[in-house]
């Protein structure tokens, strides 16, 4: 047993290899560029633990210094790039959600593929878009009523990580897509991770010829322009 332990750990050190490997199974080890970017050790267990919904390990790597707002991008074969959120929105891990969010996840995040962060919320389901959309007021309320002053006050900074928005329901990207618009698409065109597609490893354009399926979404959006 002990053995197999240590062969096992042995062969998770190799897989690191210093930094000079990933544990991403994604990371291209040839990316170059200027905007080739790797993230810390950390960061790649970080999107491991959310995508095997293991939130222990979610909190316990946020705890040593995971980067929630690292964007995985052309080093792990997406030019749009998608952030630890991007990844448990879509696949509809609430409490990771949560836990990034808390860490100072940004839920307003727009990508280099002109995805936001909602769009990927939307994949998640009805719980996950209301999670993104309330956090603004929701978790600021309850973990910083006392300790943060109020937002957009002298003494309340700028970077504070607690005084983010929540996900906007109106926003509307450079390709005029709107999430009413995405989760009307999504609803026409049927559900990718279905067929086992998910937007990081479809280089997270595939949105723009294949869309997914939201259910009962429609009526969350009251203040949204319908002719987006």
């Amino acid at each position: 047993m002990r053995k197999r332990q240590k062969e096992k750990e042995d062969a998770y050190e190799a897989q690191w290899d210093s930094g000079r490997g990933s544990h991403h199974p994604d990371y291209d080890p040839h990316a170059h560029g200027d905007n080739v970017s790797k993230g810390s050790r950390e960061t790649e267990e970080l999107y491991n633990a959310i995508v095997k919904n293991d939130i222990g390990t979610v909190y316990q790597k946020i705890s040593e210094g995971a980067d929630v707002n690292f964007v995985f991008g052309p080093a792990y074969q997406c030019q749009g790039g998608y952030t630890p959120l991007m990844v448990a929105s879509h696949r509809g891990r609430l409490e990771c959600a949560k836990a990034l969010l808390r860490a100072g996840a940004d839920p307003n995040f727009t990508n280099g593929a002109d995805d936001v962060t909602l769009f990927w919320g939307i994949d998640g389901g009805v719980e996950m878009i209301k999670l993104l959309h309330e956090y603004g007021t929701s978790l600021h309320s309850a973990l910083h009523a006392q300790s943060c002053p109020p937002h957009g006050t002298h003494s309340c900074p700028s970077c504070c990580m607690s005084c983010y928005a929540g996900a906007d329901l109106d926003a509307v990207t450079a390709k005029n897509w709107s999430p009413l618009s995405y989760a009307k698409a999504k609803g026409k065109y049927g559900a990718t991770e279905e067929k086992g597609i998910y937007p990081e490893v479809s280089d997270c354009c595939a949105r723009d010829q294949v869309t997914h399926t939201v259910c009962n979404t429609y009526h969350f959006w009251p203040s949204a322009d319908y002719s987006v």
